[in-house]
């Protein structure tokens, strides 16, 4: 008989800790253990580490789960160097980097850290999947109109991958036979063109590239962006950084990026409400053109998901604007729990 791996699954972002336990296919059980913002932008790396360490084993034994059947641990990806697409073991070399932050500050950069400090207790790997660093683009979409900066590659890329495969599955087709764009629309928005297996350009949301997002800006006028650093350069460029990537888009309009509130208020007769989240609706749709003109027009699908793929005002307002390029499904939430157990299972 097969053994059913048991894989422990972590992944941990700026506000939350995400853990599951999975047997084969079959999710044992998984948590999202929300946390006060202030205790993760507070904390070094190390701390941070220690604490999310004693969030994990505090729930696993709420679950009286024995960790000593666990046969790996897979954690979510941080910044990392560029890399294909795929499952990638966690190394020393690899914490290294993560640790020091030398390709970038972000919260999922803890995950493989704690990730391979309980694999090694228990005598089993830490594995990566597909992370947000996946850089398939094309030689072209690298080139950003000024020689001081090169495009670069950072989406959402497991969940992108995951509904991409999940889409080609239901046609009984190989996602490698495909060619889509996926837009996964959350706290941050990704959209994508993927040319049969590979995802040749994608908007840097991390950097502030594309359609605006609930807390993000998306792509702003340049010379406006210096002359907004001019005038608040007392602020420093950490708050400068932290106003652009956290507290842009929807919050920066109506201090909140809460759509599920936004859409109260708009039934209430805001219209300025309405109007901002069209212009959003608009952003998102305009990415997915440009995409589809990347794939010279031969779309199969375009593919909706993340949180915001349960508006479904906001899916009707995007379709409406790219029906005539392609069929759209829609596949809401994000998947990346069981997108990174079945990526270390296929490794097991």
């Amino acid at each position: 008989m097969v053994k059913a791996y048991e894989v422990l699954v972590l992944n941990l972002g700026s506000t939350s800790s995400k853990v599951a336990v999975y047997r084969g296919e079959c999710e044992l059980f998984c948590k999202n253990i929300v946390h006060e913002a202030s205790i993760s932008e507070r904390a070094d790396i190390e701390s941070s580490t220690a604490f999310r360490r004693s969030v994990v084993y505090e729930y696993l034994e709420s679950e009286s789960y024995d960790v000593r059947g666990i046969d790996a641990v897979v954690a979510r990806g941080g910044l990392l160097a560029p890399m294909a697409s795929g499952c990638y073991e966690v190394t020393d070399a690899m914490v290294a980097d993560l640790a020091s932050a030398k390709y970038g500050e972000h919260a999922s950069n803890v995950s493989a850290i704690l990730g391979l400090q309980i694999a090694r207790s228990l005598g089993v790997r830490c594995y990566i999947v597909d992370p947000v660093i996946v850089d398939e683009l094309s030689d072209v979409a690298r080139i950003s109109g000024s020689a001081l900066i090169e495009r670069s590659s950072i989406f959402h890329a497991l969940n992108h991958k995951a509904v991409a495969r999940l889409h080609a599955a239901s046609l009984g087709r190989d996602y490698e036979d495909l060619r889509l764009i996926v837009a996964h629309m959350g706290g941050g928005i990704t959209v994508g063109a993927h040319d049969r297996g590979k995802v040749v350009e994608v908007n840097n949301g991390f950097m502030g590239e594309g359609p605006m997002s609930p807390n993000r800006p998306g792509g702003l006028p340049t010379v406006s962006v210096v002359q907004i650093c001019e005038e608040l350069h007392s602020e420093g460029f950490a708050s400068l950084r932290k106003r652009m990537t956290r507290y842009s888009g929807l919050m920066s309009y109506f201090g909140t990026d809460d759509v599920r509130a936004l859409r109260e208020r708009e039934a209430s007769g805001d219209a300025q409400v309405s109007l901002v989240l069209s212009a959003m609706a608009y952003q998102i749709a305009k990415e997915i053109g440009a995409c589809a003109a990347v794939l010279h027009g031969k779309v199969d699908a375009i593919l909706l998901t993340g949180g915001l793929a349960n508006d479904k005002i906001l899916v009707e307002q995007i379709s409406e604007m790219t029906r005539f390029i392609s069929e759209i499904a829609v596949y809401p939430g994000e998947n990346e729990m069981r997108s990174l157990a079945l990526g270390c299972l296929r490794v097991l």
